[in-house]
């Protein structure tokens, strides 16, 4: 291994070791029941090494506690990108859990396609060895693209998803099949357009919880 490599190594792990003692920022905790008629989840990696993204895609979700806004689309995402940049590490992730217009997302009744386009607003932040930025209502543009793969049948489907700052659970139980899903990605202040190949669903929900904790 060449000194050069070695002392990357060191920053990546000391970056990863410092996302524990990030600031304790103020949780936010959001509890939904889905129903039909259709929802969607896509996980995938970044052609850029060092991206990954999750998204959670509904059509109706509704608040289970709080302020319970009106039942509806809605989309909670998560969007982390690496990068090295003047010796350093540089960890930025942008996540949020928002409403969509009832036009920015189709998924076809019998699911044969699902597409989503939408702009909206999350959190980004910056994560250095030497401190962390969070800046709110960054917007980034999101589309996804999924495409069924095989036969419909029973789904069962158990998601869970963890980050320092984001943390989602997603049980359903419904008719759908596997999917598999590209998105593109447009985001301010993160290097792109950022392209997701992933995995995916699309499901018909006939009993849904979907569990979220941001900070």
């Amino acid at each position: 291994m060449s000194g050069r490599h070695a002392r990357r190594t060191r920053w990546l792990l000391l970056s990863v070791l410092a996302l524990a003692v990030s600031a304790a920022w103020a949780e936010q905790k959001a509890s939904y029941v889905i129903r039909g008629p259709a929802g969607a989840a896509i996980w995938g990696l970044g052609e850029q090494p060092g991206t990954e993204a999750v998204a959670f895609v509904f059509t109706e979700a509704e608040p289970t506690r709080g302020e319970k806004p009106a039942t509806g689309a809605r989309i909670a995402f998560s969007v982390i990108q690496w990068s090295f940049t003047n010796g350093m590490w540089l960890r930025r992730q942008w996540y949020g859990d928002v409403p969509l217009k009832p036009e920015d997302v189709l998924i076809a009744l019998d699911l044969s396609e699902g597409r989503l386009d939408t702009t909206v607003n999350g959190t980004l932040e910056e994560q250095r060895l030497n401190g962390s930025i969070l800046r709110r209502e960054v917007p980034g543009r999101v589309q996804v693209r999924w495409a069924p793969v095989g036969g419909i049948g029973t789904l069962t489907e158990q998601v869970n998803y963890q980050t320092p700052l984001y943390a989602a659970s997603l049980q359903l139980v419904g008719n759908g099949r596997k999917a598999a899903a590209t998105a593109t990605l447009v985001v301010e202040g993160l290097d792109g357009p950022i392209q997701i190949t992933g995995l995916g669903s699309l499901s018909s929900v006939t009993n849904g919880l979907f569990n979220l904790t941001l900070r």
